[in-house]
């Protein structure tokens, strides 16, 4: 999934959930068409994997230990049991190294997937009527994902918001209260439809 590789994904899902959902990101995720149903598919998408990341791309060990479904979130040998030097680490050099080089390129952070659910948040709102509340909301949702992990982030969103986007009351707290996207609002797909 990491790799989107999707189809061969599959079959290292080894609970049905987990392949279930896989299989329905991969089916959510956009085809040709109306730039609407388009938005609309990448929000989905965008929806999954921030609300079941963890299991279909997070790292076992670092950044995410999905291994302890993400309670766990300092490198775990340089914080913690690892992290003191009276303990004889059950970690090996070679290991190490391997948990390194397997890290993700970009967005190396705990949780990582929020990063990539917010990625596909942006595709969604690119595709969007820019005065739109369907704009703005998707947007408001990407901060608040990653709220207290990365304020520069957010602070870009909000930044494209402002500059873009119409003004709504609720925008006041723009990551913290967002209503969910209308994309059947008046406004979006109209041109398209005409």
């Amino acid at each position: 999934m990491r790799a989107e590789q999707y189809q061969k994904a599959l079959t290292y899902f080894v609970l049905a959930e987990n392949r279930d959902a896989a299989q329905t990101f991969i089916t959510t995720l956009p085809k040709n068409g109306p730039k609407t149903a388009q938005a609309q598919a990448w929000w989905q998408a965008a929806q999954i994997l921030r609300h079941q990341g963890m299991a279909l791309t997070g790292y076992e060990m670092a950044p995410d230990f999905a291994v302890y479904d993400g309670w766990y979130s300092s490198p775990y040998y340089g914080w913690g049991p690892e992290g003191s030097p009276m303990t004889k680490s059950w970690i090996s050099a070679g290991e190490r190294q391997r948990v390194q080089l397997s890290q993700p390129k970009q967005d190396n952070h705990f949780m990582h997937y929020r990063w990539q659910a917010v990625k596909l948040a942006e595709k969604s709102a690119d595709l969007l009527p820019r005065k739109s509340q369907t704009y703005a909301a998707v947007l408001c949702h990407a901060a608040g994902w990653i709220w207290a992990q990365d304020p520069a982030k957010v602070k870009r969103l909000y930044k494209r918001y402002v500059k873009n986007g119409a003004s709504f009351p609720w925008a006041e707290n723009f990551g913290q209260n967002c209503p969910e996207p209308d994309f059947t609002a008046s406004g979006v797909g109209r041109k398209e439809r005409e």
